[in-house]
This record gives structure tokens, C-alpha cells and sequence, in this order.
């Protein structure tokens, strides 16, 4: 399956953070800026993906009902 057949199947456990990156809603910690990049921070891991610049508003909107 490709990352746009899993969003839309099952847009309501996953959030796109980049073009090639889902993260499940319910691991989402927080938002952050690395590098003057906003990355999500991810309960349990150490990888913070970047959040790119057209899906930022998106998920800053999102954010308050994760």
C-alpha cells in the first residue's frame, strides 16, 4: 500500500507530518523546532520527523485535539 491508501484507510489513527511520513495521532508528544526545522516528538522514540512547510498549519490545528 502506498502512505496515501494508509491515510485515507485510516486517517483517523495516522497524521501526515512530511510527503513520505505518517505518524500515529495518539504517539504525537508535541511539536518542536530543530535546526530551525518544526519536528514532531514521538512517545518512545528518539526520531522526531520533520514536518514540512505545507502541512505545518495542518497539524498545528490538529494538534490541540491529539
Amino acid at each position: 500500500d502506498t502512505l496515501k491508501e494508509i491515510e485515507e484507510e485510516f486517517g483517523d489513527l495516522f497524521v501526515r507530518v512530511h510527503r513520505n511520513a505518517l505518524v500515529a495521532r495518539d504517539a504525537i508528544e508535541g511539536l518542536s523546532l530543530v535546526d530551525g526545522h518544526l519536528t514532531v516528538s514521538i512517545r518512545g522514540i528518539s526520531i522526531k520527523p520533520v514536518v514540512s512547510r505545507r502541512l505545518e498549519s495542518k497539524l498545528r490545528q490538529l494538534l490541540p485535539e491529539l
